[in-house]
């Protein structure tokens, strides 16, 4: 993660949890608390039918606005997943700002007539926040500053009346944690929004958020990015996502984010083995991105252990894959060199001498790799000729 990146930086204040759900009653806000976790858990296991739940939860509860509220942080992480590790998803990124812009004035309509409630007012904060997140990582900055703005300033409300919410404590965190560690030109904006960054005490609203009753499984998997990416320190990571694997595993990017950790922290061969068996699912179809990274770590790893032949099929795998849209053209590249690889592990060295050449400049770091081995591949030649005719 890159902290000099403003929109990474804003986009993690915005963060939110899936809801404040209190605990006690049997219902939030109308709806039952089962059926929110029986839902809300198939989500997270990415069930591809559970859509169907969310949309039969808003005809069931017309006059709560919990159900529109799910809807919209389920389609928001949908399009995400689909920018992250498919292929983008235009309509699916309109469907969601739509739903989330009708369901926050539903919230707003509902604290209205409901002035005291807790919940109400949080279901209003995280669905500003939310749609701060979105603003933010689709680069509309005023929108996105002022329901961040707004949004954070409805939690902390919120933590002054009840400071044992733990679910409200999420967002407070990932804004003190990513707050703390802004380069200069960012401090006006979080001056502007009223919140200077601390990253211990963000860190224990993290922990705190992981009691909550529907933040533990955000709170953790934030909380495993900040360690990692934010800190530098993968190995604190590892403990976090292999609770979230554990909890969720179903849920391939707990198990795609797990096996990268186990390759950072000395257990490569257990990351082979997780990245083996998400491809041998059926599932990771619908995630080129992913697909395409996790070949392309096999590709490294099985050339490093000299399984070349099984290399060579990454090769071959990233090339298909490229071949699935305009973004994932520039993988052909790598396919190539990763399968030159494989082949002259094999002793093919005249195949992969074409695949390297093959090359080309506008793919500039495969490009670099490819003529770094052309040029191994032409001093050990003229060596061997040097030798023969000694």
């Amino acid at each position: 993660m890159n902290v000099e990146n403003p929109l990474r930086i804003l986009s993690a204040m915005a963060a939110l949890a899936l809801g404040p759900w209190v605990c006690g009653a049997d219902d939030f806000l109308g709806v039952s608390k089962d059926r929110i976790n029986s839902i809300i858990d198939r989500a997270y296991d990415m069930d591809p039918m559970v859509e169907q739940e969310f949309i039969a939860l808003k005809k069931e509860y017309p006059d709560s606005p919990v159900p529109g509220f799910m809807y919209s942080i389920y389609l928001y992480s949908m399009q995400s997943h689909a920018e992250k590790y498919g292929i983008g998803d235009t309509d699916l990124s309109e469907r969601y700002e739509k739903e989330a812009v009708a369901s926050l004035s539903e919230a707003k309509a509902y604290a209205k007539t409901n002035n005291d409630s807790l919940e109400a007012a949080f279901v209003v904060a995280m669905s500003e926040l939310s749609l701060a997140k979105y603003y933010v990582e689709k680069e509309k900055w005023f929108a996105g500053f002022w329901k961040t703005r707004s949004g954070l300033k409805g939690v902390r409300r919120i933590l002054k009346r009840d400071p044992e919410l733990h679910d409200a404590k999420m967002a407070l965190g990932m804004a003190n944690c990513y707050l703390s560690e802004v380069p200069g030109y960012i401090k006006p904006f979080a001056a502007l929004m009223r919140f200077s960054g601390d990253m211990e005490k963000g860190l224990e609203y993290m922990e705190e958020a992981k009691k909550g009753m529907f933040t533990r499984v955000d709170a953790a998997y934030n909380l495993a990015e900040i360690q990692w990416f934010l800190r530098g320190e993968p190995r604190l990571a590892y403990g976090e996502l292999v609770d979230l694997v554990g909890l969720h595993p179903e849920n391939l990017e707990f198990q795609f984010l797990l096996g990268q950790c186990e390759f950072v922290t000395s257990r490569k061969a257990a990351g082979a083995r997780r990245y083996e068996e998400i491809l041998n699912g059926n599932r990771i179809e619908r995630f080129p991105k992913m697909r395409s990274a996790i070949a392309r770590r096999l590709g490294s790893y099985y050339g490093e252990t000299r399984d070349f032949e099984k290399a060579v099929a990454m090769g071959e795998l990233l090339i298909e894959i490229s071949a699935l849209g305009n973004e994932l053209a520039g993988l052909s590249a790598w396919g190539l060199l990763i399968k030159g690889d494989g082949l002259r592990g094999l002793g093919r060295e005249d195949e992969a001498v074409q695949l390297y050449r093959s090359i080309e400049k506008k793919d500039k770091r495969a490009f670099e790799e490819a003529a770094i081995r052309l040029q191994e591949i032409e001093v050990l030649d003229a060596k061997r000729r040097a030798e023969d005719e000694e």
